[in-house]
């Protein structure tokens, strides 16, 4: 499993750590089966979600190749499909109160990990731009051949290199 960790240009310090769902079929079963305890993931290579089957309610966030959050969808109960054809990804959680992902702000990878702790980070602290090329093997292994997921929004730049 592939766990990622996302910073927001718009919230400095503000973080928001997902389960990444890079095949068709962890895609296609989301967050089906669990409970309203479940935490957030990603569906990568996304435009659209369903939630039939889900015994509780979404909040679902559609992100572009930017890393532009583009629609937010809060509280999305059951038997319900959404898209957004922009998205390239989808962002979801268990429907909660308090601050989720925000339509117009900008998220941007901070670190990519496999099973256990962090490996490292990617740009937060130190500055440094880390590009694909440079990954630790650990991370390459923990992708599992699906290098494509460093698209959006899991795209490694400088924060002053992105586009807005």
């Amino acid at each position: 499993m592939t766990m990622a960790r996302f910073g927001v240009d718009e919230r400095p310090g503000a973080a928001v750590e997902v389960k990444v769902l890079n095949t068709w079929a962890q895609r296609l079963r989301g967050l089906l089966g669990t409970g309203p305890e479940a935490g957030p993931v990603v569906l990568t290579r996304c435009s659209s979600v369903h939630t039939f089957g889900m015994a509780y309610d979404l909040d679902v966030a559609f992100v572009d190749a930017s890393g532009e959050i583009v629609e937010v969808v809060r509280a999305l109960p059951p038997g319900r499909v959404v898209s957004s054809p922009s998205a390239s990804c989808v962002f979801e959680r268990p429907a909660a109160g308090g601050a989720w992902l925000e339509a117009g702000e900008h998220l941007w990878t901070s670190a990519l990990w496999g099973e256990g702790a962090p490996h490292g980070e990617i740009g937060e602290r130190d500055g440094k731009i880390i590009r694909q090329e440079d990954l630790p093997k650990v991370w390459a292994a923990a992708l599992r051949g699906y290098d494509r997921v460093l698209r959006v929004p899991l795209r490694l730049h400088e924060k002053e290199q992105r586009p807005v």
